[in-house]
């Protein structure tokens, strides 16, 4: 379990939502259900299908109207706490895999039961140059097990 303050070699990384993001997954569910619309006439896609396309794009829609994570804590040892919205804390173990560029952090990472979560797509948006800077080193270069910070 992570302490709750912000203490040596640990990085809190705030989430707020991207509007670029935003933008290109709403086009991506609208592209998804106007060709699925299209095919549907000529008998190349059942109704079923069709409502499941559309339902998940009310879905995408919904989450990305109110994002769910809040904070995210990320330890040097790997460990992490997620905090979402309504206040529920997670911790959890990053995966080995990570996607990192100076834009965009994909964080891979699974819950305390072993259960993998769905990714978290972050953005430099709510963070200081260096606080972005510090948990993207936190990211790629992970303490191993018996190393000291």
């Amino acid at each position: 379990m992570i302490d709750e303050r912000q203490g040596v070699g640990m990085v809190r990384a705030t989430v707020q939502e991207s509007g670029g993001l935003r933008r290109i997954e709403l086009a991506g569910h609208f592209l998804g259900l106007w060709g699925a619309w299209q095919i549907w006439p000529q008998g190349g896609m059942p109704y079923y299908a069709l409502l499941c396309i559309a339902w998940g794009t009310v879905a995408g829609v919904a989450r990305l109207i109110r994002p769910v994570v809040h904070r995210v804590d990320v330890c040097l040892d790997g460990r992490l706490m997620v905090v979402m919205n309504s206040g529920q804390r997670l911790n959890g173990q990053l995966s080995p895999r990570q996607y990192v560029t100076p834009w965009l952090v994909i964080l891979y990472w699974r819950a305390e039961n072993g259960r993998a979560q769905l990714p978290l797509v972050m953005t430099a948006q709510g963070m200081t140059i260096d606080e972005w800077r510090r948990f993207r080193v936190v990211l790629r270069h992970p303490l191993r097990d018996g190393e000291t910070g």
